[in-house]
């Protein structure tokens, strides 16, 4: 993402660069787009993209080129420029968040923190879950039922860890 942003910072020419946070009404959205694109048209479906990101976004136009970047992290405040200014969006990446990862896939989990690119802890772990059984017959239902429970179980455990 960084070399993107260089990249798109030493383009030269006529662009214009729109940040919005999260929970811009997408009539704002849609207002500001105007102003950007001007006589040309929005493209169907990029202000409701926008204005239902969790994030926020980062809108980059020119003639010849248009980028929207959906950030992982939230962005703090409107913004609109002449020309491809990435300095926001930079700042925000540049930040050392603390994030939560749950990977899960049945029979297995792993759990870990980091702080930016640092691995602060970590955790894996294993259970016991039935692969699907797809043979009929009448015990068919009931080793249906008993994987569910096992599936439940396991999800119930990895939600314990992910507590302490």
């Amino acid at each position: 993402m960084l070399g993107f942003l260089d990249e798109l910072a030493a383009t030269e020419g006529k662009a214009t660069s729109l940040y919005l946070p999260q929970g811009r009404p997408q009539a704002r959205v849609e207002n500001l787009l105007g102003r950007v694109f001007a006589a040309t048209a929005i493209p169907p479906g990029m202000a409701e993209v926008m204005a239902d990101s969790g994030t926020g976004a980062a809108f980059f136009w020119s003639p010849p080129r248009t980028y929207l970047v959906l950030p992982p992290f939230p962005i703090a405040e409107e913004y609109i420029t002449n020309g491809y200014d990435v300095r926001p969006l930079r700042s925000l990446l540049s930040q050392d968040f603390l994030i939560g990862l749950v990977l899960v896939r049945l029979g297995a989990y792993s759990i870990g923190i980091c702080r930016g690119t640092n691995l602060i802890a970590s955790k894996t772990g294993t259970g016991l879950v039935h692969a699907r059984h797809k043979k009929g017959g009448s015990s068919q239902a009931r080793f249906a039922r008993h994987r569910e429970k096992q599936i439940e179980q396991f999800l119930d455990r990895v939600c314990g860890h992910v507590r302490e």
